[in-house]
């Protein structure tokens, strides 16, 4: 793992859509992964335009969006059998796990950090994610 990767969750999506700078800047030079549920949330918006769309097609364009698949399941099952966290973020915890992608460190949310720790608690010797996700924390060793 190269450290360029992050998996950005729909929060951090909404914020870019707003035109915040500082993720700009933040995200310059990462490789941005998506779930498919980040993915379905942004585009069942009630209210989501023509022009609303087009944004999200244009910062979609420049993620890699992340499907479900057996190994994501079984991490998935696990993280919420473990931690009883609402089963899309046991998802999206479980892709991060499972693809070795930390979570966007820029998102303020209690629960980014909480699927981050998790899964990080639940990735075993997997010793690529760990580095990943010390580095990610900054000051960690």
């Amino acid at each position: 793992m190269n450290g360029n990767k992050l998996l950005l969750d729909t929060n951090i999506i909404l914020y870019l859509l707003d035109g915040d700078e500082t993720l700009v800047e933040i995200l310059d030079g990462k490789r941005p992964y998506i779930s498919f549920i980040t993915e379905l949330e942004l585009y069942s918006f009630k209210k989501l335009n023509t022009t609303d769309k087009a944004k999200i097609d244009s910062v979609l364009s420049q993620c890699t969006i992340i499907d479900i698949n057996a190994g994501i399941k079984l991490s998935t099952i696990n993280i919420r059998k473990k931690h009883g966290v609402k089963l899309p973020d046991a998802i999206i915890a479980g892709m991060s796990s499972v693809n070795i992608i930390p979570r966007s460190k820029v998102s303020s949310s209690v629960g980014s950090f909480f699927c981050s720790k998790h899964a990080y608690d639940d990735c075993g010797n997997n010793e690529a994610f760990r580095k990943a996700y010390f580095n990610q924390k900054n000051g960690y060793p």
